[in-house]
């Protein structure tokens, strides 16, 4: 783990010069090592230390109170998520391992109800998280802790994009894609898509995608006789050649995302 500077801080929170900032983090990571409170101190980013105790893993804010209590198996760096900073934890329940997040307070952000979490995004607004559970995937909402897509999913769920008034993510596959030249099967990535509401727009059978654009369509690439073809997908799962999507909105679409 790798501490880092003021830049990637949050400007709400940390208004020091990087000199001051930088002595602040040194001090408190010396006096917490020499605390005998902890067995391990780890400076990480957004001005916090994680630190080890009995064997479970907690957090300090840049001052050294300790502000995520020593209860976790594991935990991951502070990274950006809506407002906020996040950290994966994970953390028994009923005797087996679940993931949650939590915040830099130790406030359960996502509580630990799925065995694995996805991809977290990075929009501030987006309220739903994909993850895993018995190895199948599924989304909650984060506010209210509801299964809004059932784990029955076999196919990655990853990160949502808004698109017009709903939400839809990729989905992900490995699929043999060939041998190398010792005969050894070469594996490649399929993407498709997948609703909020559950539908499923796409299975995962292109070759790369884009997110989808806020205006309601995404740029995938699908193999056709051999060659390797740029259409766009709708929200309702509908294909669409370049000639079919009016050219202002290709333009527009072009600011934010490859195409």
């Amino acid at each position: 783990m790798v501490g880092s500077y003021p830049e990637n801080c949050h400007k709400e929170e940390f208004f020091m010069e990087k000199s001051e900032y930088k002595k602040t983090r040194i001090e408190t990571e010396k006096r917490l090592m020499n605390s005998g409170k902890y067995c391990e101190v780890f400076p990480v980013s957004s001005g916090m230390f994680i630190v080890t105790k009995n064997g479970k893993y907690g957090a300090c804010n840049l001052h050294g109170k300790e502000t995520v209590p020593c209860i976790y198996e594991e935990m991951s760096d502070f990274y950006p998520y809506s407002y906020t900073r996040v950290s994966t934890v994970r953390i028994k329940v009923n005797g087996k391992i679940k993931e949650g997040l939590i915040d830099r307070k130790g406030i359960y952000i996502v509580p630990p109800i799925m065995d694995e979490i996805g991809n977290v995004p990075y929009q501030k607004n987006c309220p739903y998280i994909s993850g895993k559970v018995n190895n199948l995937w599924g989304v909650i909402n984060r506010n209210t802790s509801e299964v809004v897509i059932p784990f029955v999913h076999k196919d990655e769920i990853k990160g949502f994009a808004k698109a017009k008034d709903t939400y839809i993510a990729a989905t992900c596959k490995w699929v043999v894609d060939g041998s190398d030249e010792d005969g050894n099967a070469r594996y490649s990535e399929r993407y498709g898509f997948i609703r909020v509401d559950g539908k499923v727009l796409a299975e995962p059978k292109f070759y790369d995608i884009s997110a989808f654009h806020q205006l309601g369509y995404a740029v995938v690439y699908l193999e056709e006789e051999g060659k390797i073809k740029k259409q766009f997908i709708d929200v309702e799962g509908h294909l669409h050649g370049l000639s079919d999507i009016d050219k202002n909105k290709i333009l527009e679409m072009q600011k934010w995302t490859y195409l």
